[in-house]
């Protein structure tokens, strides 16, 4: 199984100006693109100027991982999943670009993402850049990677519009996964992923969208659901 497994990674990249912040993000995508796990990275970018730091950062090597998926624009949810459903029957992880992948103690477990007539996904909580687990031991419902076989149904993405750094995001998500019956998993003792965040730099006016909306009837709902950690 071990060398069998390969995961596609889709995210973002941006620069920014901010000296520690763009260290955090080009980190993330470091250790990414060196752990033997991950066959590609593909990415959705702000603009050439990305495309142009990227070249000539990398090697050739590290630059084939690369693939970039839009120049432009910041995606949606809706857009990930979108572009996941063109890598068919691929194990599929979404992350956000300050999150890299550090072990895997359990190969077997992504066995479990052929349940349910693959109707299966991971969505992990983090791990911090100290590697000390704050939301694991104390959950607080965070997910920051959804792992799962491509293609997704295609239900979830008309409810997905929306970016990734609004609070709640992930909620939304994994509660639209869960009205279509898909089975969720927190494995995130057995696949741990670090987060690049000790800069401490926040959006702090970003909007929270999980408290719920207005349905067809007229009917306040909230839209939110969250996955305990496994161990």
């Amino acid at each position: 199984m071990e060398q069998n497994l390969k995961i596609e990674i889709i995210t973002s990249f941006y620069i920014t100006e901010n000296n520690d912040r763009m260290n955090e993000l080009v980190k993330a995508l470091d250790k990414n693109l060196q752990n033997k796990y991950i066959n590609n990275i593909h990415l959705f970018v702000d603009d050439k100027k990305c495309v142009d730091y990227l070249k000539n950062k990398y090697n050739k090597l590290f630059y084939n991982k690369i693939k970039i998926c839009n120049i432009g624009k910041q995606p949606l949810y809706s857009d990930l999943f979108t572009y996941c459903n063109t890598l068919k029957q691929k194990i599929c992880m979404i992350i956000n670009s300050d999150i890299w992948l550090y072990s895997i103690n359990n190969i077997n477990i992504f066995d479990k993402l052929k349940e349910n007539k693959q109707k299966t996904i991971f969505s992990l909580t983090r791990h911090e850049h100290d590697f000390s687990r704050p939301l694991i031991e104390k959950y607080s419902g965070s997910h920051d990677a959804f792992i799962f076989i491509s293609p997704i149904d295609t239900q979830i993405i008309k409810h997905v519009k929306h970016k990734q750094n609004v609070w709640g995001s992930e909620n939304v998500v994994l509660y639209e996964l869960n009205k279509v019956k898909y089975k969720l998993y927190n494995p995130c003792i057995q696949i741990k992923i670090i987060h690049e965040r000790k800069s401490g730099i926040r959006n702090r006016g970003r909007k929270r969208i999980n408290r719920g909306d207005i349905n067809g009837d007229g009917i306040f709902s909230i839209r939110s659901h969250s996955v305990k950690p496994h161990y």
